[in-house]
């Protein structure tokens, strides 16, 4: 199974993480993924040639549950996940390197 993960808006992860309780672990998630990460993209628009893959893993910042129901709004890893969706790829959200806004409170 090829899987290609999308990081989204690496940069605010760098800068924030210290800031929520699952920080630590998400910066040392995608340091360890770093050189296996095919995207790297910030939102709301996917790459123009999208590498093929079985399932594609989003993670980075911020992701609030839109999909699942956790939440009314959305985040930019909400859109990612989304847009994959719609053009008909199997995509989920990859947690252990995803900053998580709503999540993170309704899981406390």
């Amino acid at each position: 199974m090829k899987e290609l993960y999308v990081l989204v808006h690496p940069l605010d992860v760098s800068r924030c993480y210290s800031r929520y309780r699952n920080g630590e672990s998400v910066m040392s998630e995608i340091e360890q993924l770093w050189p296996q990460i095919s995207i790297v993209k910030d939102p709301p628009k996917l790459p123009k040639n999208l590498p093929d893959a079985d399932i594609y893993w989003v993670c980075g910042a911020f992701y609030t549950g839109y999909a699942e129901g956790y939440s009314g709004d959305k985040q930019c890893v909400d859109d990612i996940l989304e847009a994959l969706i719609k053009i008909g790829c199997q995509a989920e959200v990859y947690l252990p390197a995803t900053l998580i806004s709503l999540l993170s409170r309704i899981n406390s």
